[in-house]
């Protein structure tokens, strides 16, 4: 008796028969959404027989490799290379009188340092951290308004009150 010719299947009877023994065995989750298919059909030339070399594709994945790393490190040295730029169009812009300024500014701050060794300045932040910086406000408050505006000193308490909620 003959042997029937069947047509050839794209998939192996091997393939198919796993699928449907780990379906039978309840672990259908381990088989590949994917439907199987030949070698021949799957793209690469590295499972094609007749195609000898395979360095072709692998300086293509290569070559996308490395346009995809390019691309993530391009941008932020495109961002750090304008900052620069801005600090540098910021630091070219400034007049001799700015510059004076800041100067005269921080000569200022270590004059009022060093007279007192610092103290002074040590001291006003303990203070401000402390219990006492509730009555320290509220006599800062009365005086500028005794002094300052020309009204009653319990309107700079009232001020005081009224502007401890929007800190």
């Amino acid at each position: 008796m003959s042997q029937p010719i069947t047509p050839m299947s794209a998939t192996g009877y091997a393939q198919r028969a796993l699928n449907e023994s780990s379906m039978q065995r309840n672990i259908g989750q381990m088989n590949s959404g994917t439907p199987p298919m030949a070698n021949a059909d799957d793209g690469g030339t590295y499972s094609k027989a007749y195609a000898q070399n395979h360095q072709f594709v692998r300086n293509q994945e290569h070559a996308m490799q490395d346009i995809a790393q390019n691309t993530m490190t391009q941008r932020p040295q495109a961002v750090s290379n304008s900052v620069g730029q801005a600090r540098k169009q910021i630091m070219d812009a400034e007049t001799p009188k700015q510059i004076a300024q800041q100067q005269l500014q921080a000569k200022l701050s270590d004059v009022i340092y060093h007279t007192s060794g610092g103290g002074k300045t040590i001291e006003f932040g303990q203070l401000m951290q402390s219990p006492e910086r509730t009555k320290a406000m509220d006599t800062y408050a009365t005086t500028q308004t005794m002094f300052g505006g020309g009204e009653a000193p319990e309107l700079g308490q009232l001020k005081r009150e009224g502007s401890q909620y929007l800190a």
